[in-house]
């Protein structure tokens, strides 16, 4: 096989401790489950979906082999070793698509991320792999609050770092060591900045 483009790779592994329960299987108020919000946003804009989720997750995993029945590109991948935080989820759909050109990291418990936002990201990132930037970072950052968001663009150029992560920051301390690669893509999209942490916000 040669070499893909970008990967994309939900995060969907965590215990949800903070909201009290199994918050990806959610409900939000236009009635989808918060993962299947978040991934019908995803699908149509990327070429390659890897979700990691916990082995035990059995609902969950069910839920994804359904959808993965509509939409090819939706891969579910079970990981053993959830507990050790969410660099071992993003070490492990790394691996999984080892022969990407780059790999959008997103979580599964951002809904609200528009389409708009994902295309903004992907263009940036064959603009700047065209200028020879091969070392870049691209990650939204909401034009009027000047924030920085998710989900975010690596590189290839990151493989080595992004496997040698450890315990629940993800890639976090990457973002810190490497910021002077870190290119902001302006955004007018509040949803790079909206998680579910708790069940207050779900409204």
């Amino acid at each position: 096989m040669g070499q893909e483009s970008i990967a994309t790779i939900v995060l969907a592994a965590g215990q949800g401790r903070r909201f009290g329960g199994d918050k990806l299987l959610t409900t939000l108020p236009c009635g989808q489950a918060v993962i299947v919000q978040t991934l019908q946003t995803l699908l149509p804009e990327v070429e390659r979906l890897v979700c990691v989720v916990r082995r035990d997750d059995f609902k969950l995993r069910d839920l994804l082999d359904q959808m993965s029945l509509c939409h090819k590109h939706l891969e579910c991948l079970p990981i053993d070793n959830a507990d050790q935080g969410m660099s071992a989820s993003l070490q492990a759909g790394i691996e999984h698509c080892h022969k990407a050109e780059g790999w959008l990291i997103a979580l599964g418990d951002m809904p609200y991320v528009k389409p708009e936002t994902l295309r903004l990201l992907h263009s940036a990132f064959q603009r700047e792999l065209s200028r020879g930037r091969a070392t870049c970072i691209l990650r939204p950052r909401h034009k009027r609050r000047q924030q920085w968001g998710q989900p975010v663009l690596f590189t290839r150029y990151y493989y080595p770092e992004l496997q040698n992560i450890s315990g629940d920051k993800g890639a976090r301390d990457i973002l810190t060591q490497f910021a002077h690669q870190v290119i902001a893509v302006d955004v007018n999209d509040d949803g790079v900045l909206v998680d579910i942490d708790r069940p207050a916000d779900l409204i």
